[in-house]
């Protein structure tokens, strides 16, 4: 069997506030997505269901953003920036 492709962000250089998509979820298990700033503080929690992809929306302030991706089974650590 194929393994499924690891989530991605597109784009991963965004503007304030635009909408960034988390993509190559599983549809079969529940998502958990984190986004936090450089510092380690948490912005926003989502939860993904039925779902292969999923929208979050870019940060207001310009600067690099950190967003794990975790189902029961994969942990994924993914980046974008604010420009």
């Amino acid at each position: 069997t194929a393994s499924a492709a690891a989530p991605a962000l597109q784009p991963t250089m965004a503007s304030p506030e635009q909408d960034i998509y988390v993509l190559n979820l599983n549809p079969l298990m529940q998502t958990e997505i984190r986004v936090y700033d450089v510092e380690g503080n948490l912005l926003n929690t989502y939860i993904s269901t039925e779902a292969e992809q999923f929208i979050i929306r870019a940060a207001s302030q310009q600067g690099y953003y950190i967003v794990d991706v975790q189902t029961d089974e994969q942990k994924t650590t993914l980046r974008y920036i604010v420009k």
